[in-house]
């Protein structure tokens, strides 16, 4: 079996509670999460790995993470998700943060 790079998610999340991402049957490995805020005021991302069918505490990844104003934020590293595990995120801002999640399909 071939892994598969795959860029799991690219755009804004909603400021309510916005699925992004489900692992397929074979699962996934977040590798690497980039944010930008391209606004002129700071704002706040809340990003969940592992999640099930809604943001639940338990899984965040990033709870309330300020990005500065026209700042970005990277993130590299190996994060599993099992079959169906989600990823899913909100932001403080409507239409602040824009997010690039990349990694493999298993």
């Amino acid at each position: 079996m071939v892994d598969v790079a795959k860029k799991m998610f690219e755009g804004q999340p909603g400021t309510t509670d916005t699925l992004l991402y489900t692992a397929p049957a074979t699962g996934a490995v977040v590798r690497a999460i980039h944010i930008a805020n391209t606004s002129g005021a700071s704002a706040t991302i809340t990003l969940g790995l592992n999640a099930g069918v809604a943001l639940a505490g338990a899984e965040h990844f990033l709870s309330a993470f300020e990005v500065p104003a026209n700042g970005t934020y990277d993130w590299s590293g190996f994060q599993a998700l099992d079959a169906s595990e989600t990823i899913r995120a909100l932001q403080g801002t409507s239409a602040a943060l824009t997010l690039t999640i990349s990694g493999i399909e298993l």
